[in-house]
């Protein structure tokens, strides 16, 4: 998410806190870095059997990370907190780059393979092994929590017969052609449908170009397995590379080149599952019935197959079939199917995203790291998944304005135009190397959206400014409806700035947040009467497993909503006994 408020795993890794007890802090700072002088030493506490020396570093770390909770209950988000079971080896960190969009693989129907392969980008050869198991087991970590479709198991000589379609009786032939069902596929069938509320597809612009002039970063000149210390392919690579062509759905003009190599691990990119899921997303979204269903029994069983077996050859040559019955299919039939179309896999928005976000982010991910770690500044981001629950949540409708206060390199923005159109989607960026991606995804993601016909609403920017005494912010708050601010590593200083910003927000305007907008000890009185917070009905969620980039645990976050009368929770005679009701771990000094 922001520069201004989110944390990433890069630096995370680095501090522990997980006791009521300071004495048990852990620290990956070297004894070398300890200074000894008796006016940086912490007295050791009543329960500890060896004196501890803290360095004014890991003091100030530990101030930090306490700033925002003397009136918050001294108390840390859930989902910053580190295991202390010893047996445990895991912290539930991952990598940024690996995380904050995982690659595109096909589906996996195990919670265990998912599990296995997390961590694929750490250096370690046997967890590096397990993302060939990944992608042979059909892994996708970006639609976890949809029911997958279940598998049969087919052995490879059977499939291989399948997928050439070659048989001597007739009778044979129509017994397995029932078998030539797809066992396995790219993307979830059965997956939760996004009902289009406003018009997705812009049908003025594709009935009005017949031709597709955009020139978007091609998928051959990617990387696919490593972001450092750029993910573009040299020269040299792209000629040597085994590659196919893959024909637009709605432009004749335009196909665009994918490097096929089932035996090479795909860590960050992989192009052979893209070319899977675009090919399903025509089946299920952009071709009228009759040849939809043709993909669908003529060519997705060869794709799966071929893509299940490893086998270069059999996928490329159903590539060009495909490419073939594309060539067939009249455009204007393609467009007139586009115009009465009403949902789509909500998947589509994520892996459409995803393809976006592989070609103007993942080669520079490694400038998102420039922070200083647990300040205002740490990056991080909402994973889709978690985006697309929350904005439901929200009511996000068209016609709405969508705010989102340290909007990194504006994940969250695009996503609440394209599933909603919004009126306006506006994010505030403070960063400067996140500001700069931001305008590089921005841009790709128009040319993305020409060639896939997809209407883009009022999209903004402010960038390279804080959104405290940002003018613009000041004047959008009053018409927000949904605002989102990540706050999960705000000191006390910004939360007071935030809390000002809000001020203004308008009846019925939802806030996103990660730590609870209101203190749990907050009560109304004489000097506060009339703070908006006294209008907050705060409402708390579990949030799920890879939900945010910084950390596969879950934790908690927070949608509260602006009403016009005073919460009256406040005088309830439990409100100061809240701390003690299922709330976080306490911290104390």
């Amino acid at each position: 998410m922001s520069g201004q408020e989110n944390i990433s795993n890069g630096n995370s890794d680095s501090f522990v806190m997980s006791s009521s007890n300071l004495g048990s802090q852990e620290s990956s700072i070297s004894p070398g870095d300890m200074i000894k002088d008796n006016n940086d030493q912490i007295p050791p506490t009543s329960g500890s059997s060896k004196n501890t020396f803290l360095s004014k570093q890991v003091q100030e770390l530990l101030e930090g990370a306490n700033k925002y909770d003397p009136k918050y209950g001294l108390s840390l988000p859930r989902g910053f907190l580190r295991d202390r079971n010893p047996k445990s080896k895991d912290t539930g960190l991952v990598p940024l780059v690996e995380k904050v969009i995982p690659p595109m693989h096909k589906k996996a129907s195990t919670r265990s393979t998912r599990k296995k392969a997390s961590g694929t980008i750490r250096k370690d050869a046997k967890k590096l092994k397990t993302v060939k198991e990944k992608r042979r087991n059909r892994v996708s970590k970006r639609n976890d929590e949809h029911p997958v479709i279940a598998k049969q198991e087919v052995n490879v000589p059977q499939r291989k017969n399948l997928s050439r379609g070659t048989f001597s009786k007739k009778g044979k032939k129509k017994e397995d052609n029932k078998e030539k069902k797809i066992s396995s596929t790219f993307v979830d069938w059965n997956g939760p449908y996004l009902q289009l509320k406003y018009p997705f597809f812009d049908m003025n612009y594709l009935r009005s170009h017949e031709s597709y002039s955009g020139t978007p970063i091609p998928s051959i000149t990617l990387k696919t397995n490593s972001p450092q210390p750029t993910s573009l392919l040299s020269e040299r690579d792209i000629h040597s590379a085994t590659t196919v062509k893959l024909q637009s759905v709605l432009f004749a003009n335009y196909m665009e080149e994918y490097k096929i190599d089932f035996d090479k691990t795909a860590v960050i990119y992989d192009p052979m599952s893209e070319v899977g899921k675009l090919i399903e997303y025509s089946c299920l979204i952009f071709l009228p019935p009759p040849y939809a269903e043709q993909l669908k029994e003529t060519i997705l069983p060869d794709l799966n197959a071929s893509f299940d077996n490893s086998d270069t050859e059999g996928f490329i040559h159903t590539i060009n079939s495909y490419n073939e019955l594309i060539r067939q299919i009249p455009r204007s039939r393609i467009i007139d199917h586009l115009a009465i179309v009403d949902k789509i896999p909500r998947s589509f928005i994520h892996d459409f995203l995803h393809i976006v976000y592989t070609r103007s982010i993942h080669p520079q991910a490694k400038k998102l790291r420039h922070y200083k770690a647990f300040s205002n500044y740490v990056y991080g981001e909402l994973l889709p998944n978690f985006l697309s629950d929350v904005y439901q949540q929200c009511g996000l409708r068209k016609g709405d304005i969508f705010m989102d206060l340290g909007s990194g390199v504006g994940n969250c923005v695009v996503q609440a135009a394209l599933e909603y159109g919004c009126e306006l989607s506006f994010g505030c960026e403070i960063m400067e190397d996140a500001s700069d991606l931001t305008l590089l995804q921005h841009q790709e993601l128009k040319k993305r959206c020409k060639l896939f016909g997809m209407h883009l609403n009022n999209v903004e920017f402010s960038l390279k400014k804080s959104f405290v005494d940002n003018e613009r912010v000041s004047a959008l708050i009053p018409r927000c409806d949904v605002i989102l601010v990540n706050n999960f590593l705000f000191d006390e200083e910004l939360n007071k700035e935030v809390e000002k910003i809000l001020q203004a927000a308008k009846v019925g305007c939802k806030i996103i947040s990660l730590k609870n907008l209101r203190s749990l000890t907050y009560q109304i009185d004489f000097y506060n009467i009339e703070n908006i917070f006294n209008r907050l009905k705060v409402q708390k969620y579990a949030l799920k497993e890879d939900s945010v980039s910084w950390t596969h645990s879950g934790g908690e976050y927070y949608i509260s909503t602006v009403m016009a009368d005073v919460d009256e929770s406040l005088f309830s005679p439990n409100a100061r006994g809240r701390r003690n009701n299922g709330t976080p771990v306490k911290y104390s000094r």
